[in-house]
């Protein structure tokens, strides 16, 4: 009988118990994919500071992963052509191929480093996403430019979570900062809004996917 009873008490334990760890291991989910796009959005902050152009961070929902690298090639720098007469006026010997080349090779900008993607846990499709003056549902591509001044594209994610529950996650226009939203999104999806999801910033680009 003392048997049947601490059975009981265990099974009735973890009948409560599983409830929230099911949500617990849901949460655990979207607070990776959170830490995996603020390192990667860091990166493409320093890449951008580092090269003086802007870089794009790709978040591929259905091939879960982001990918990252700078928005347009980089073209070399011009040199203003300088007459014969001129150069052998002020310089007494002519400059040989081999200080030539070592000019051209300082005076053009080095190639942008080849980033492999970094892979999402998941890839389950956003419910919608808000940014540069639009919400698009359920959008296959989600691409956040940034600044070489610091500046970020400002978001919002609503991602469905495997318990019926949903989470978002907010990029911050300043920094660069990505946080989760658990509770009353709605109401976090309007303060987006009205504060920065639908506004235009100068830097901003194209920046949501096609949507089904």
């Amino acid at each position: 009988m003392e048997l049947t009873i601490v059975l009981v008490v265990l099974g009735i334990s973890a009948g409560l118990a599983l409830p929230g760890l099911s949500g617990l291991l849901a949460r655990e989910g979207e607070k990776s994919a959170a830490r995996i796009l603020t390192g990667v959005l860091r990166r493409a902050r320093s890449e951008a500071i580092l090269t003086g152009q802007p870089w794009r961070v790709d978040i591929d929902w259905d091939k879960g992963e982001c990918r990252l690298g700078p928005t347009a090639p980089q073209k070399p720098l011009a040199r203003t052509p300088v007459s014969r007469e001129k150069t052998a006026a002020n310089s007494p010997k002519p400059a040989s191929p081999s200080a030539s080349a070592t000019i051209d090779a300082a005076m053009t900008p080095k190639a942008a480093p080849t980033i492999p993607a970094v892979k999402l846990p998941g890839s389950v499709r956003p419910r919608l996403a808000v940014t540069r003056g639009r919400t698009i549902d359920h959008p296959a591509v989600v691409s956040i430019v940034v600044r070489p001044e610091g500046l970020c594209q400002p978001a919002f994610i609503r991602l469905p979570g495997s318990d019926g529950t949903d989470a978002a996650l907010t990029v911050s226009p300043v920094g660069c900062r990505v946080e989760m939203v658990t509770a009353d999104l709605d109401a976090a999806q309007a303060r987006f809004e009205k504060k920065q999801g639908l506004a235009d910033p100068p830097w901003a680009d194209t920046a949501v996917g096609e949507g089904r």
